[in-house]
């Protein structure tokens, strides 16, 4: 290991970043984790299937079952400027005319040129996740 990925406890200089899903809730969770941030992506007006978004805090938000991605720092960048980017995007419940949780995660991911699992959009669309 060399010295640079010991310091920041990775492997060749790669981050970890992961994407979880809580799928305890009536409603299943999907959000991202990088460090001691977690970025999950609500509707602004609780309740509602379609509003205005807002990202918070997820990073003490339990969770079942994940993905890891390891990135390089160019990808991080890229994720957190994506991330930034798209705070207040629209949600929709469906993924027709913005995100839900699932599809703001995976679009912050391919943003940044990471590939995560594909998510269908369209009506009454699932999270992917739920088993």
């Amino acid at each position: 290991m060399n010295s640079s990925a010991a310091v920041n406890g990775t492997l060749n200089n790669t981050i970890p970043v992961k994407e979880v899903n809580d799928h305890s809730l009536p409603i299943p969770h999907t959000f991202l984790i990088i460090g001691n941030r977690g970025y999950g992506f609500w509707p602004k007006n609780s309740g509602w299937p379609e509003s205005p978004g807002q990202v918070h805090n997820d990073f003490y938000h339990p969770w079942q079952e994940g993905r890891q991605y390891m990135v390089t720092p160019d990808q991080l960048a890229a994720l957190l400027a994506s991330i930034n980017a798209n705070l207040n995007d629209w949600y929709d419940v469906s993924n027709l005319f913005g995100y839900n949780c699932t599809g703001w995660a995976d679009a912050m991911l391919a943003n940044a040129g990471i590939t995560g699992p594909q998510v269908f959009t369209g009506p009454a669309v699932e999270n992917p996740w739920t088993h």
